[in-house]
């Protein structure tokens, strides 16, 4: 029946599948059977369903049969497909700490927009508008060095080369004779001082004796007689002044005949470097010249008398306070003359370290001797007396015909009859230091040159 519903032309290859199926055994033959039985009748059907389509619908048992081995080709590509979705969407988060593609790195928690790994996994870098603690100190996305933040992801400041607009007028990365060291452009009188500009001093004033002129060149101050204490403060720039003094002379002795003799011995000199802070005030003591008939110089000059004269008062400069403790430089006076009638003497001159004895004229008179560096200089003959510490020696009792010490660091004796002694010089701890007797005319004067 099988075989008689069969196209002629699929007999020989039914026959062909049949004798296969024998060799697989008889359990193997029913199922064959029972498969090709099944096949069969759908055949028919679909034979009899369209009858007069043609041959051509003979081919559907093939298909069909081929057909029926679909489901396990898509159950294979189901299983494909979800195990590549898989994959794909199990490929990580930014976070996770595990680097994945597209990530450049991935530190877990430790992702940080100011970290090394940012929060988008990726590596830190300047530029990236972040900015990376420790690392960088600003990060403004962009190469201006104009602005507050360099190309390096450093902070913008004065010295780094690139002018800040708005904020710096120069950056010469220091000074330079176009720009201050604080950026700003150079100009004398700009209160800062610039020594590759030529400046020695800018103290930002024009005001003469502030030991800084116009041109910005330090200008050394000069301080004269004036009979008072004169006060002086260092520029803020000065670390140390150089001090001059000079002390004053003697006075001159009136004769018999009524001349008056320039016989009053010359101030000392002395000079030294100190380390004095900027803003320090100095006292200044400029002496006065010795009168005659014996009116004393200012600032330490013995008294004298009749037919001699006063001695000259020491010039010294103080720090700290305005006490004789205090002083740290220190210009002898000289000693007063005396005339009369005779001639007797003329007064020392004033230190060097030692202030010079006076002089009797040849009249047999002791004249006062000069100070020295640990006392006052000696009395000559009575009633002189011996000098002190910064004050020249006058009479003990009477001062008719005494020339008197100068003062000084040790005021010189004064002697009756006779010259008094000039005073000594001092420099205490100053550097460069040096002390000249006997060369100052007049009033004494204190000259201060501030130190950069």
């Amino acid at each position: 029946m099988i075989a008689s519903r069969i196209p002629s032309r699929w007999s020989a290859a039914l026959v062909l599948l049949l004798a296969a199926c024998a060799d697989d055994g008889g359990g193997r033959n029913d199922e064959v059977g029972t498969e090709t039985e099944t096949s069969t009748t759908n055949d028919t059907s679909t034979t009899n369903a369209e009858s007069g389509t043609g041959e051509s619908t003979t081919d559907d048992p093939t298909t069909e049969e081929s057909t029926t081995d679909e489901p396990t080709t898509e159950e294979s590509t189901s299983e494909t497909t979800s195990e590549t979705s898989t994959d794909t969407s199990g490929g990580g988060v930014c976070g996770d700490g595990t680097l994945d593609v597209g990530e450049a790195c991935d530190d877990g928690p430790a992702n940080a927009d100011d970290a090394a790994c940012t929060s988008t996994c990726t590596i830190a870098m300047c530029g990236d508008g972040l900015v990376y603690a420790g690392v960088e100190t600003c990060d403004d996305a962009n190469a201006d060095n104009a602005d507050d933040c360099l190309d390096t992801c450093e902070a913008a400041s004065c010295g780094d080369g690139f002018v800040y607009a708005g904020v710096e007028d120069c950056d010469g990365m220091g000074e330079s004779a176009e720009c201050n060291v604080d950026c700003t452009a150079a100009a004398c009188g700009d209160s800062v001082l610039n020594v590759t500009a030529g400046e020695a001093c800018d103290d930002g004033g024009q005001t003469p004796g502030d030991f800084c002129d116009a041109a910005c060149a330090i200008e050394i101050v000069e301080l004269n007689y004036t009979g008072a204490m004169q006060m002086i403060t260092l520029p803020d720039w000065a670390s140390g002044a150089r001090i001059e003094a000079w002390g004053a002379q003697g006075g001159g002795a009136k004769c018999c005949d009524n001349t008056i003799q320039n016989d009053g011995g010359l101030g000392g000199y002395v000079v030294g470097t100190y380390d004095i802070a900027g803003g320090e005030t100095l006292y200044v003591y400029v002496g006065g010249e010795g009168q005659t008939e014996g009116g004393a110089g200012w600032n330490g000059g013995g008294t004298g008398g009749q037919w001699g004269a006063g001695g000259g008062g020491g010039s010294d400069v103080r720090v700290g306070g305005q006490q004789l403790a205090d002083r740290i430089i220190v210009a002898g006076g000289g000693g007063g003359g005396n005339c009369g009638c005779p001639e007797h003497g003329a007064g020392g001159g004033g230190g060097g370290t030692n202030g010079e004895a006076g002089t009797n004229g040849g009249g047999g008179f002791t004249p006062g001797g000069g100070g020295t560096a640990n006392a006052g200089g000696v009395a000559g003959t009575a009633p002189g007396a011996a000098g002190q510490l910064g004050i020249g020696g006058g009479a003990n009792g009477s001062a008719y015909h005494v020339g008197a010490g100068g003062g000084g660091y040790h005021g010189g004796g004064g002697a009756y009859a006779a010259g008094g002694g000039g005073g000594s010089s001092w420099f205490g701890n100053g550097t460069d230091a040096m002390t000249s007797p006997s060369l100052q005319s007049d009033n004494g004067r204190v000259r201060i040159e501030a130190l950069p």
